[in-house]
């Protein structure tokens, strides 16, 4: 297998072969002119890579689900349904993956965690991943300077003492959903699924091991907080004892480590009335926002910023103003991938807090500002006709790499002229393409062409009350 630019498929994801567009009608809502007025940073693909399909998809496109950005920002780790585990380097976009200290861009030589449901970088070594499984319920921890397919540390939670809940809660292995690591590695948390009734958060020591580089002996868990599947897991990024979690019973909850039970440790509870998909902490006093502030992102494409020291809600943004701000002309196609901080163009040095979005449609991917209480146009992505699974945000060399639903994986550097003559020659081809394309498209009855179903995932409970 071999990478180059603009060479077909990526070597890492899960299977989409000739992905299959949703029916659903969704267009700019204004003039090419006034799209380059109105988003004052446009990016442009500097290359692109990928490989043939793998034989063990069928001959199908594989897709990068989950990525994370190293410590020192030369390497993205990139997690694959299929399992595989690998890393992209990213001062050498031609050479995709690197699989070991030895092999480059050999798939073989990937990791492979079945069932992958989560992955993180190590806060403190570059060559280090952590990795989560919905199958067995473990964490591995990969260290890819060896020239091996194996974990270096294996941590597990089935049949613990520290386990509540149920009777037969130790017992069970539980299905992880997400994972993240403190600062300075000391400790690992995991969510789990709700299994018997029972929703956990787990955490580890990662310093506590045995001799045969397993990590089963948990600090402890938290049964109680949550009443469904714990779908995220975060640290704050300086503090290792304050947590935040997501849930799909609605709850985005902080908890200070450092007291001795649940319900001490419980700061707040906040009620987002939807279900929790991705969370982000917000450290730095940018405008209006607050100094400490959790951001997360929902199943139904809402973005909601609270008030971490006062526990108050601080905005929400829903779809239809989150299209407004996409310029695009049906809020049910608008789709948030997560938060991001992203330099100033101005200065190149302060900070801004925003969101990465597609039209489920395709062929629209543009950068949002969160300015305070509004959302405000920022970055576009000349030419990207593919939804973006995953991207990353390189801050040192001021660049983006997404991971396409399409197997291609893009590198993306921003134009320092004014390039209003390409956008608008850019954005009146794509019309044109989109106008045939409808034209020639196959009808489908499948019921995911109603935009009613475009959620990505219903509530299954009604949520708390704070």
């Amino acid at each position: 297998m071999s990478g180059g630019e603009k060479s077909g498929v990526s070597s890492i994801g899960t299977l989409l072969g000739g992905v299959k567009r949703l029916k659903i009608d969704d267009q700019d809502s204004s003039t090419p002119s006034r799209l380059n007025d109105a988003f004052p940073n446009h990016w442009t693909s500097t290359s692109s890579w990928g490989s043939s399909p793998s034989p063990s998809t069928g001959g199908k496109l594989p897709i990068t689900i989950y990525s994370d950005l190293n410590l020192t920002e030369d390497r993205i780790a990139c997690g694959v349904s299929n399992g595989s585990i690998a890393l992209v380097d990213t001062s050498r976009p031609t050479l995709p993956i690197t699989g070991s200290a030895k092999g480059a861009a050999k798939l073989p030589l990937c990791r492979t965690h079945r069932k992958l449901s989560s992955l993180v970088c190590s806060k403190t070594r570059p060559e280090l991943v952590y990795s989560a499984s919905a199958k067995d319920g473990t964490v591995c921890l990969w260290d890819f300077r060896l020239d091996t397919l194996q974990p270096t540390l294996t941590f597990s939670a089935s049949g613990s003492s520290r386990i509540g809940g149920s009777e037969s809660a130790s017992k069970r292995v539980r299905p992880l959903l997400c994972l993240d690591v403190s600062p300075g590695d000391q400790v690992l948390s995991a969510g789990t699924e709700l299994v018997d009734e029972d929703s956990f958060i787990l955490f580890w020591d990662v310093r506590m091991n045995d001799d045969a580089g397993n990590g089963d002996k948990l600090l402890g868990a938290y049964w109680e907080s949550h009443s469904d599947d714990v779908t995220a897991v975060k640290f704050h990024p300086d503090k290792f004892n304050f947590l935040a979690t997501g849930s799909t019973d609605g709850l985005l909850n902080s908890f200070n480590l450092l007291e001795a039970n649940e319900d001490d440790a419980l700061l707040y509870s906040f009620n987002t009335e939807s279900s929790v998909e991705s969370i982000h902490w917000n450290t730095n006093t940018i405008g209006s926002l607050p100094a400490s502030c959790l951001s997360c992102v929902t199943h139904c494409n809402q973005v909601q910023i609270w008030d971490a020291d006062r526990g108050d809600k601080f905005v929400n943004f829903d779809r239809p103003q989150i299209s407004k701000a996409m310029m695009r002309s049906n809020p049910e196609a608008a789709f948030v991938n997560r938060c991001y901080w992203q330099k100033e163009r101005t200065n190149g040095v302060s900070s801004m807090l925003g969101l990465l979005t597609c039209s489920l449609k395709g062929g629209c991917t543009r950068f949002i500002k969160i300015d305070g209480e509004k959302l405000e146009p920022n970055g576009i992505f000349l030419n990207q006709n593919a939804i973006v699974q995953t991207a990353e945000y390189i801050p040192n060399s001021n660049k983006w790499l997404t991971f396409d639903e399409d197997g291609i994986v893009r590198a993306w550097n921003m134009e320092e002229s004014n390039c209003g003559d390409e956008v608008e020659t850019i954005i009146t081809k794509r019309r044109k393409t989109d106008v045939d394309h409808e034209l020639t498209k196959p009808s489908s009855k499948n019921s995911s062409d109603n935009p009613s179903s475009l959620m990505r995932r219903d509530m299954s409970r009604r949520k708390k009350k704070l």
